[in-house]
């Protein structure tokens, strides 16, 4: 395995082709069914639980990570259509994560979270490649109307 660069500023152990599969869109060998699949980047464990048990009912499969760097190599191994993506996580925060997946060339639909309001931030997100942000803790049928908005405006649900 040799070393791969994700960007200037970090170098992973990583086989190259476990980041180049991941970008064929709708490749599915990892579900029975045929449903979409997010992914939810948080390290608290009550917020992923009840993520988790919600997006399941609505119809998705889900895969988490609890920071940005274990996500990244997650997206790496197993294609995902969309992530929520929390702000404030160890060794690698939310916006840090959203930047290089977007300098790695994904286009997954990704929604923020976070408990803190900052309009300005917020705008900056969408500046730099969130299509959505969420604030923590999310009010359920809030997030399933975001969701559902979000991703099927990028063509994840049918």
């Amino acid at each position: 395995m040799e070393k791969f660069s994700f960007c200037p500023t970090l170098t992973a152990s990583l086989d190259k082709s476990d980041v180049t599969a991941s970008r064929t869109d709708k490749f599915r060998w990892w579900s029975q069914e045929d449903r979409e699949c997010l992914m939810i980047v948080c390290n608290d464990f009550e917020a992923v639980r009840m993520l988790n048990e919600a997006l399941g009912e609505w119809g998705y499969d889900v895969v988490s990570a609890r920071n940005g760097w274990e996500a990244l190599v997650l997206a790496g191994r197993r294609p995902v259509d969309g992530m929520l993506v929390d702000m404030d996580m160890p060794i690698m925060d939310g916006r840090t994560m959203l930047r290089e997946l977007r300098w790695l060339g994904y286009q997954i639909p990704v929604l923020m979270m976070s408990n803190e309001v900052d309009e300005q931030v917020h705008r900056q997100l969408l500046i730099e490649g969130a299509q959505s942000f969420v604030l923590k803790p999310p009010h359920l049928l809030s997030l399933q109307q975001t969701c559902r908005q979000v991703f099927a405006k990028y063509g994840v649900e049918e």
